[in-house]
């Protein structure tokens, strides 16, 4: 019911899975996307490298309704103190 209200109100497919996080569903990932869940994590971490040099270099996402500005700092990967920029 949850993912029914979901796809409604985003318009986007919510996935759904037998297995909990963060054991399982892979196989409903790489079903839904036609590739292994290895490449779908480094799509992912290559997502976040240019998110985070966009951000470093001040450049905002457009504003979207569905996302307030308040809540996009929880999914940006802040780098380590160590690491050089």
């Amino acid at each position: 019911k949850e993912a029914d209200e979901i796809e409604a109100q985003l318009g986007v497919p919510v996935l759904r899975h037998e297995d909990k996080k963060p054991a399982g569903g892979n196989a409903e990932l790489e079903a839904y996307f036609g590739c292994t869940a290895d490449k779908l994590l480094m799509a992912r971490q290559i997502e976040e490298f240019y998110v985070n040099r966009w951000v470093k270099a001040g450049i905002k996402a457009h504003a979207h309704a569905l996302v307030p500005d308040d809540c996009i700092d929880r999914f940006l990967v802040q780098p380590a103190q160590d690491q050089a920029p």
